[in-house]
């Protein structure tokens, strides 16, 4: 005999649990127009059994997907749901709990109102159906390019973060798929990747300028004189704008990450061909590089009408401001209009980057122990992001670990609305290190998943998608609601967020209050755009 009963996207539910005492047996959903919500169905059999062909009946005009959730495993050997399979098939062990993940996607001119049907489901113990009810509201968010958060990911593809110890790190693509950069089955890969990051409202680009100018075919004359070749990062970046919903392009970090002193620059190797290596931020090369390429890259930027979606990473979480400040003067000098900006995982360097730094990314922590000084910088007239990355890791502090609770990914972005912060940045979207065991693909990384928030696919050809990006996902569209929320009632907007936090380690772990605190955000964003 099999048990079924039905959760909300905001808990979790080990394999090896059973349903609660009280429980639902249907899915009921509360949706804004253009976007999305999931929930979850669970099974659970005394033996063991298979489920396929998983089906819609109903919900006329809503998208509905169905996914079978995956687990993962680490050295504590607990199973983490997370991963959302691409098969259609799920062998279920005996006395294991299985999820099945239900994401509704609700259209931009869906009518308001009612929707029903359920979810259908063979298995080898006989049909199953879930009721599934959808309550549409009038209010419609905006789509990701129009959005007022921005949310970027460090998507690896053209090249693979971090270039430090090493600057030539081994291709995951490769390792994971067996293709070769730039190869049609390569390119697929990508578009799939841009297809995924439109679906998760990720809409700031992580741009690998100098990988995309080298592969390109970019070459540097003996008069030390660069001919650069834009053709291959055209067709990159086209890609993404055509496919995703992009509206920022950040350009790929100039000078090594924390240590400075020194540039990422294209130089000859052994055998003539360019490569990026570190050279001291005085040296000719260094010098010679950034004189030429940032000017290059203004006039194609301006040539393709990019622009004014261009903004420029320095130095990753620097540790002094000097070399900041020495590269910051040259973008200022040869990019006049673009914003730089970068991660700052301590404040030692933050006052002499007053002036300089045109919006700021304090990480969490860094934030609410410095809380006076980005206050004041708001004051002026400035904005602000933020992020995480492996720390903050106590499990009071608000971050997007697979052994972190559900609600937490859902609840990150209500933080940066409460606090102020305008978009947040994550640098592990796909770093499939199998090796490494701090953050990397690895059973024995300590901050689980931080490296990546999907997993490979390589029997099917694309990427697996996690539980943790669909909630990142839902937490920026219920920024959105708040954001249209505090146009006309800023009060009402904070107390609501207020009501689930004090700040990015203050919250209330009671999911009943945070659904009931999301429903009344959206009857209060329905009132904002009136009948």
């Amino acid at each position: 005999m099999l048990k079924v009963w039905t959760a909300s996207s905001w808990e979790r539910c080990f394999p090896n649990e059973g349903p609660p005492e009280e429980f639902k047996s249907s899915v009921e959903l509360d949706a804004a127009r253009n976007e999305a919500e999931s929930a979850q169905i669970f099974l659970r059999g005394d033996h063991a059994f298979c489920i396929r062909n998983l089906r819609v009946e109903g919900l006329e005009g809503l998208s509905v997907t169905l996914r079978f959730l995956d687990t993962i495993s680490f050295r504590d050997g607990i199973e983490y749901p997370d991963p959302l399979s691409n098969s259609s098939v799920c062998e279920v062990r005996e006395n294991v709990t299985q999820g099945i993940w239900i994401t509704v996607r609700v259209p931009a001119a869906a009518a308001v109102g009612e929707y029903s049907g359920s979810v259908q489901m063979d298995t080898s113990e006989g049909e199953i159906a879930v009721p599934v009810s959808v309550h549409v509201h009038r209010v419609c968010i905006p789509d990701g390019r129009n959005a007022a958060f921005s949310l970027e990911y460090w998507v690896n593809t053209a090249g693979f973060w971090w270039r430090n110890p090493h600057l030539e790190q081994k291709d995951f693509f490769a390792e994971q798929y067996g293709c070769q950069k730039y190869d049609d089955a390569w390119w697929t890969l990508v578009e799939a990747i841009a297809d995924h990051l439109r679906e998760n409202r990720v809409n700031v680009l992580l741009v690998r300028t100098h990988d995309l100018l080298r592969d390109g075919g970019t070459v540097l004359g003996e008069d030390g004189v660069y001919q650069f070749d834009w053709s291959l990062f055209d067709r990159f970046v086209s890609l993404f704008l055509e496919r995703a919903e992009i509206k920022k392009l950040a350009g790929f970090h100039l000078v090594k990450q924390t240590e400075g002193q020194e540039v990422y620059t294209l130089v000859p190797d052994e055998s003539g061909a360019l490569c990026v290596r570190n050279m001291p931020l005085e040296s000719p090369q260094a010098q010679g590089w950034l004189s030429q390429m940032l000017p290059a890259l203004r006039d194609h930027l301006n040539e393709k009408g990019w622009l004014s979606l261009w903004i420029q990473h320095i130095e990753d979480e620097p540790a002094d401001p000097e070399s900041w400040l020495a590269v910051r003067s040259l973008v200022r000098k040869y990019l006049p209009d673009v914003s730089c900006f970068d991660a700052l995982d301590c404040q030692k360097p933050a006052p002499a980057l007053q002036g300089a730094m045109d919006f700021w990314v304090p990480r969490t922590d860094v934030y609410e122990e410095n809380r006076a000084f980005y206050d004041f910088r708001l004051t002026r007239g400035e904005t602000r992001w933020t992020y995480t990355c492996c720390v903050p890791n106590t499990p009071n502090y608000l971050n997007k670990f697979i052994d972190s609770p559900y609600w937490q990914d859902r609840l990150l972005f209500w933080g940066c609305f409460l606090r102020g912060f305008t978009g947040f940045l994550h640098w592990g979207y796909n770093f499939w290190d199998t090796e490494d065991e701090y953050f990397g693909l690895n059973p024995n990384a300590y901050f689980k998943g931080d490296g990546y928030i999907v997993y490979p696919d390589p029997q099917t050809g694309r990427i697996r998608t996690s539980v943790r990006m669909e909630n990142t996902r839902d937490s920026a569209e219920d920024y959105e609601l708040l954001a249209i929320v505090a146009q006309a009632d800023p009060e009402k907007a904070y107390a609501l967020a207020g009501r689930l936090m004090a700040n990015f380690h203050d919250v209330t772990w009671d999911v009943a209050k945070m659904l009931h605190a999301r429903r009344e955000l959206l009857e209060a964003a329905d009132a904002v755009c009136g009948e």
